[in-house]
């Protein structure tokens, strides 16, 4: 590791910098997370993506919002630090309304480890 860290012009092109691992850093990876529930009237960019920041940082959606003929589902890609399965609800607040919307990580299995 020090002789990387000293020369590291090998891989300098691999890389845009390469330092010693902090422990208090995370490592943030995408991943789509699929929404349930949301009223055809909450079917904004916006909305979904108050709904992504409980579980990470929204990058986009599986398709246009403002177009879609189909309300059953929303994907969201976003970056997360999480290392759990995401699968859980949230109160969205539309106007004067709640509604229960319920969010799962697409395509993931979960895994127990004992």
């Amino acid at each position: 590791m020090e002789d990387i860290l000293e020369n590291h012009q090998e891989t300098d092109h691999w890389f845009h910098s390469i330092r010693k691992w902090n422990n208090s850093e995370t490592c943030a990876t995408r991943t789509w997370i699929e929404v349930f529930g949301v009223p055809p009237q909450a079917w904004t960019r916006k909305n979904f993506g108050s709904i992504a920041k409980h579980w990470g940082t929204f990058v986009s959606l599986g398709k246009n919002a403002e177009t879609t003929t189909s309300f059953e589902s929303m994907l969201i890609l976003i970056d997360t630090g999480s290392m759990n399965y995401i699968h859980g609800a949230v109160l969205v607040s539309i106007e004067d309304s709640y509604y229960r919307v319920f969010v799962k990580e697409k395509g993931s299995e979960v895994h127990i480890i004992h």
